[in-house]
């Protein structure tokens, strides 16, 4: 049975231990007002039938007591469960009960999913900081029209995407500093009100979308990265916006380059090790491709560029569905090219490590055999020379066969050689690794602008439809006109011959 202590009007409870069905069964609560803090104790699952016995409470702080399952009943207005154990969240079973919450926050937990906070309609607040989120996408926050603040801070997410257009008219302060972040795409976010961004202390380096794009952005945070120094180059913030800066010395001690005092780097292999800034290893060849296709990108931008600066000065043998369908026939072909050298990339090279490992792993087992086969040999002599042994055998120790000392040099042979196998093994996994990680983010670099040349495309699409537009309007108007001429034409040849009119 437990009590509330009145503080700052707030009711206050101490040591509540509910550890079994049978204490949450039991538990009795008196006198227990709203807003409520449980300061101290245990509670595992924080259940329904807990929720149940405490009607009245819509405001709630339970930090610090150990919870794995949380339970949050819709009623409940404001939540705060800190430095706890979560794991799991429920909701009400009922999908069409409307919730309630308008603040949340869940910091230093044990979360990896959080989906069923989609339910959560009414958000003003959420943190999620300090969990164990490695993939969110940015749709779970869809109809969350109230949100003014979201802080996913210090988890670890590779990526966090959007598929479909994202629309928080409200949100004012968005940050994922503190993950694993490579790319970000903010194309489809519309954020009027957003104030605050901040993406610092990730592995980020591309960045598709505008800075400008946010219209109310005050302060971004773009620190502790390895952005691609052609980002920064045409970042071009209004004089309101604040930019932080990289530590100094940073950019120095990692070979990056500074451009805005931000950190950069044109070259994505640089994200690892210095020493392997100039090689390549067995990518060697396919990093050549991956040039080649940067210079195929590169062309096909400037190509799009003097064709929107040619629109209406073409020669008119040329018609403007042909023009159309050049380009899409130029930009198919890129696509496949594209896709051509990913394939022959990501799924040869890997197969190629893969059988590498497979020989290293084979060597390994036969050298143990034989290890194993020179010990017990070595064995079953040394057991035969005893039996022949006199008194005198550990005297005579210098005139032990020559085949004993034999084995013992196979033996050490064997050994060293089993030993510097399994070194050149792990070598092999882990350059596997950084190569991998390095092509990943040039194909990502690759992509990204490749998506930036389609948005130029499609532009040039709307404005040579809009073209194709006016010439019609243009042809009709001029056929109205000649026919129109015509007839004051015909019209004076018949006064002129003496009709009257």
């Amino acid at each position: 049975e437990y009590s509330c202590e009145k503080l700052h009007g707030s009711c206050v409870l101490h040591n509540v231990l509910l550890e079994s069905d049978l204490h949450l069964e039991q538990v009795v609560f008196q006198d227990v007002s709203d807003p409520l803090t449980i300061a101290s104790g245990k509670i595992p699952h924080f259940t329904r039938k807990l929720s149940e016995k405490l009607p009245g409470v819509v405001d709630l702080v339970i930090n610090g007591l150990e919870v794995q399952t949380l339970y949050i009943k819709p009623e409940m207005v404001h939540l705060e469960a800190v430095r706890n154990q979560i794991k799991m969240l429920e909701v009400d079973d009922d999908s069409d009960k409307a919730y309630q919450v308008m603040t949340l926050d869940l910091s230093s937990n044990k979360l990896r999913d959080v989906q069923v906070l989609s339910r959560f309609k009414k958000l003003r607040h959420l943190t999620l900081d300090g969990n164990q989120l490695e993939h969110l996408s940015m749709d779970l926050f869809q109809g969350m029209t109230e949100l003014r603040k979201l802080s996913l801070e210090n988890n670890l997410m590779h990526t966090f995407d959007t598929s479909r257009k994202l629309q928080l008219i409200k949100l004012q302060s968005l940050s994922l500093a503190g993950n694993r972040l490579i790319e970000l795409d903010v194309v489809l976010w519309d954020l009027p009100s957003l104030k605050q961004l901040d993406v610092s202390k990730n592995n980020l380096y591309t960045f598709s979308g505008s800075l400008n794009q946010f219209t109310a952005l005050e302060e971004a945070k773009l620190s502790s990265n390895y952005w691609d120094c052609d980002f920064l180059e045409t970042l071009t913030p209004v004089e309101k916006l604040k930019l932080d800066e990289d530590e100094p010395g940073r950019c120095r001690e990692q070979n990056l380059t500074t451009i805005k005092n931000i950190c950069c780097t044109s070259d994505p292999s640089g994200f690892l090790t210095t020493d392997l800034k100039n090689d390549y290893g067995i990518y060697n060849d396919k990093w050549e491709e991956l040039s080649t296709l940067k210079k195929s990108l590169h062309e096909f931008k400037q190509g799009m560029e003097q064709k929107l600066q040619q629109i209406g000065t073409l020669p008119e043998d040329r018609s403007l569905i042909e023009r159309i369908e050049e380009m899409e026939s130029k930009q198919q072909q890129l696509l496949e090219h594209l896709n051509d050298r990913q394939d022959s990339v990501a799924v040869k090279e890997v197969q190629e490590l893969r059988s590498i490992i497979t020989d290293h792993k084979n060597t390994i087992y036969s050298l143990e055999s034989k290890l194993s086969n020179l010990e017990s040999q070595l064995e079953e002599f040394g057991e035969r020379l005893y039996d022949v042994a006199n008194v005198d055998k550990f005297a005579k120790f210098e005139e032990i066969p020559e085949k004993v000392r034999n084995l013992e040099k196979q033996q050490s042979e064997q050994a060293t050689l089993l030993n510097a196998t399994a070194v050149e093994l792990q070598n092999n996994i882990t350059d596997l690794g950084k190569q991998q990680f390095r092509y990943h983010l040039s194909t990502v670099d690759l992509k990204s602008k490749l998506g930036l040349a389609q948005g130029r495309f499609s532009e040039v699409n709307v404005r040579l439809d809009k073209l194709v537009s006016q010439n019609g309007k243009l042809r009709k108007d001029v056929d109205d006109t000649s026919m129109r001429v015509n007839a004051m034409w015909n019209m004076l040849n018949e006064i002129a011959e003496g009709k009257e009119y």
